[in-house]
């Protein structure tokens, strides 16, 4: 079990080409030319009924050889076999594949859905010294290996133990680029109660990124079915998933998986998406966006926000929206300037209504501190499918003293029944108000000045009151602000 060299590796090589010369290679002669086949071959079930035939020795490259035949196991003809010797770190590593012939197929328990074919046994040893490093690990890694046929294509899937008598099937793959969303559904069985979110349907490929399943050939019951796909290259799709009209989900993945799939008394439904959604062109907004399987049928829930690193115009956000849902394009004049940050939105794909929060900050004071920071709320209520209402809120805080916004707009004209309302009018005021039955001592001069830099001059600095009540209004006309501040103590 020491260390070997090339040289070695040659040797084995030879000796073995000379058995297969002779016609007399077998499986226990390699072990007898190998430790590491030797312990790789203890776990192969029936290995004594193994007669090997039309074997060839081939070098792969310097450091590597191949071992090749035709076997008959136990009552299987045909058996593919390959056997490979590596030089690993000084090692020789074998490993071995006993690939059984295409009319051999196998399905998990009570599974109608999925169907095995070309069936094979992979066994591959460890180097012997990282067992002498880990002495706990498994000398010998195993599974067992098929092809799950969608259209003539081959997904290719392996059985691993993962403890007592449970097994696991999953994907040997990096990816796979189905034709649509049933062929990806298709692999964890009825799907007649699972909530698919809008659109996805729709698209014309999708990528299969995994399959798990888990089950129990025992006790004969399955305990998990799962997928997890997600979106297309974009030069195959051309385009994104469009989940609600006008709403397009970039670089998407999507976990679905169904507890005890055949199991209706215990059968439960899962999931979790991931997404990117692009608002506007001009000057893109990125949001991230995550949703969690509904529990109800109520649609999925999308929450999601563009971290901290974008600052945004808000008008031409407004704008975004406006263009994005076909709605109202103007804003209360007295926020329009604002530059906003921490942009969040969450959505509903049953509903379709729409929530935006978004945070922005005052201009600094002298000492290089925000003078306030102000919170805007905007909700898209969908009318019937026929348009978005907008509504505006929000607070605003100085210092510790959070007021809620009220923005008031001039005029509104009713729109026809189809039609959403228009807007005559601008809002260029808001109010907000403050209330606090307990009351706190405040700093006069600190207070106004979070509002003007100009107040040094009118307050005295030593000036400091109990607010229970405070209303703060402001307006914008003509390109000048004008404030209003009054204090209940």
């Amino acid at each position: 079990m020491g260390k070997t060299n090339n040289n070695s590796l040659q040797n084995m090589q030879n000796k073995l080409q000379q058995y297969a010369a002779e016609g007399s290679l077998s499986l226990r002669n390699m072990a007898r030319e190998s430790a590491s086949f030797s312990i790789l071959l203890d776990n192969v079930p029936f290995v004594d009924q193994i007669t090997l035939t039309n074997t060839e020795v081939v070098a792969i490259d310097a450091i590597q050889f191949s071992v090749t035949g035709i076997a008959h196991w136990g009552n299987v003809d045909d058996v593919e076999v390959i056997a490979t010797f590596e030089n690993v770190d000084g090692n020789i590593v074998a490993g071995l594949r006993l690939q059984l012939s295409s009319v051999i197929q196998f399905s998990p328990p009570q599974v109608d859905w999925i169907e095995l074919k070309r069936v094979a046994l992979i066994l591959q040893a460890r180097p012997f010294r990282l067992l002498s490093q880990n002495p706990l690990i498994a000398p010998v890694t195993g599974a067992i290996a098929g092809d799950f046929m969608i259209d003539d294509e081959p997904i290719t899937i392996k059985l691993v133990v993962t403890g007592g008598d449970d097994w696991r099937l999953e994907g040997d793959f990096d990816s796979k680029v189905l034709p649509n969303l049933s062929k990806a559904l298709s692999l964890i069985g009825h799907t007649e109660d699972i909530q698919i979110p809008p659109g996805l349907n729709t698209l014309s490929e999708i990528t299969l990124h995994e399959i798990a399943m888990g089950f129990n050939p025992t006790t004969r019951t399955v305990s998990l079915a799962e997928i997890e796909i997600g979106a297309s290259p974009p030069e195959a799709n051309g385009h994104g998933w469009e989940i609600v009209k006008g709403i397009e989900l970039n670089e998407w993945r999507m976990n679905l998986f169904v507890v005890y799939p055949t199991n209706p008394g215990l059968r439960g439904i899962g999931g979790f998406i991931s997404a990117n959604w692009i608002l506007g062109s001009e000057k893109r907004v990125d949001l991230h966006l995550a949703a969690f399987y509904p529990e109800n049928r109520t649609g999925w829930q999308f929450e999601g926000s563009t971290g901290s690193d974008q600052n945004i115009p808000f008008g031409r956000f407004i704008a975004d929206l406006a263009t994005t849902f076909d709605t109202d394009a103007t804003l209360p004049a007295a926020i329009a300037d604002l530059t906003v940050e921490n942009l969040n939105v969450t959505f509903n794909t049953y509903n379709k209504n729409f929530t935006f929060h978004c945070e922005a900050k005052g201009s600094e004071d002298k000492d290089g501190l925000d003078r306030f920071h102000i919170n805007v709320d905007i909700d898209l209520k969908n009318q019937a499918g026929r348009y978005y209402s907008r509504r505006f809120g929000g607070t605003i805080t100085f210092g510790e003293m959070p007021f809620a916004l009220v923005f008031d707009s001039e005029h509104m004209v009713e729109a026809p029944k189809d039609k959403p309302p228009d807007t005559t009018g601008v809002s260029q005021r808001f109010i907000a108000a403050y209330h606090d039955p307990g009351g706190d001592a405040h700093n006069i001069l600190e207070l106004l000045s979070m509002v003007s830099g100009d107040m040094a001059d009118i307050v005295a600095d030593s000036l400091s009151f109990t607010i229970k009540d405070a209303l703060f209004a402001y307006q914008k006309s003509a390109g000048k602000s004008k404030y209003l501040f009054s204090l209940g103590i």
